[in-house]
């Protein structure tokens, strides 16, 4: 492997591309499938996937905190 996959923000530039977080739902299940291909990936793929997964549960949270307020 080259080693500028060892360092962190290429790892995270070369994720990043893949899918683009605001433009492709099946960006978890490539970034779950990268976090599988070998230890190196693990890492960071993970990280970004749960980062994703956070911002997600925060706008539904925000969502359902404005619904709440508009019905009282």
């Amino acid at each position: 492997m080259h080693r500028a996959l060892s360092v962190l923000e290429v790892l995270l530039d070369i994720f990043d591309h893949l899918h683009p977080a605001s433009k492709c739902s099946t960006r978890p299940r490539t970034l779950a499938a990268v976090a599988r291909t070998c230890k190196l990936f693990h890492k960071p793929a993970m990280n970004l996937l749960w980062a994703d997964l956070l911002a997600v549960a925060g706008m539904c949270n925000e969502a359902a905190s404005a619904d709440i307020q508009s019905q009282s």
